[in-house]
This record gives structure tokens, sequence and C-alpha cells, in this order.
């Protein structure tokens, strides 16, 4: 029975491809399944962040747009990237945010975050597996592969 005060959560994932998941074990992997992906000309116009929810196989369980800002800034919520993170079941997770200037260089915002999530994954087993800075032609900075993460 349903308690009158709260409604009922309901958790319901629905697989739209039948064919083998992309597998992002690799920072390149990622940004060219990007580019395929997210929409060119949001990218010059205001910064955005999505969440890239991966399995233990590091296959693509699936991705979601968790922030969106300005030309110079977007937030990044870890209460809604961990909600997002274990709603999708997933082990490992990879920020991924937009840089409309172009610079690919990370702010003290960008690291800070990207260690906060670190720390919170480890209480919650969620690796955070990387965190990529994109820009409009796909050029990309990667926390993993500059050995931050």
């Amino acid at each position: 029975m349903v308690d009158n005060y709260c409604g009922e959560m309901v958790l319901r994932y629905i697989k739209t491809n039948p064919g083998p998941a992309p597998m992002m074990n690799t920072s390149y992997k990622l940004v060219e399944y990007l580019k395929h992906t997210l929409d060119q000309d949001e990218i010059n116009t205001y910064e955005f962040a999505y969440l890239i929810c991966i399995a233990r196989d590091m296959s693509l369980l699936g991705f979601s747009r968790i922030s969106q800002g300005g030309r110079g800034s977007t937030i990044m919520d870890p209460l809604i990237i961990f909600t997002t993170a274990l709603l999708r079941g997933s082990s490992n997770i990879i920020l991924v945010h937009n840089h409309p200037s172009g610079m690919l260089v990370p702010s003290d915002s960008d690291k800070d975050i990207t260690a906060k999530v670190k720390e919170g994954g480890k209480i919650l087993g969620i690796h955070l597996s990387d965190h990529i800075i994109i820009n409009a032609e796909f050029n990309y900075y990667s926390f993993a592969d500059n050995g931050i993460l």
C-alpha cells in the first residue's frame, strides 16, 4: 500500500537500441561518440554538462544533460550527478562539459567539482573514470589522460 503522504518511486530503463553498447574505455572513443550525439551549435552558445553512465565493462549505459548555464559557467550539482548515476546502475561515470570560449584549460571550479565527485563516488562505489572538457571543434582535455584522476 502506498502512503498518502509520499509517492511511490519507480525505476524503469528501456533500451532503445538492441545492438551492443559502444565501449567508452578511452577519452578518444568518448569524444568520437559525442561528435555524433551533441548539437555543435550549442557548444558555442552556452556552457552545459553531461553525465556519461558506464557499466563495469566500460560499455555505455546512457548519458544525461545534468546542467545548462550561461556563456561562462554551469553548475554541476553532485546530488544530481549521483542520483542519475544510481538510477542508471552505473559502476563508472564520466563528466563532460564544454567551454564556449574554446579554451581547454580546466578552471579551479572544474578541478573542485572533479575532486568532490571522485570522493563522493568512493562512498557509493561509483568510479569517476574521467572529466572531459570539449570545445566546438571537439578538441578536448581529459583529466584522466593528464594524470589528474
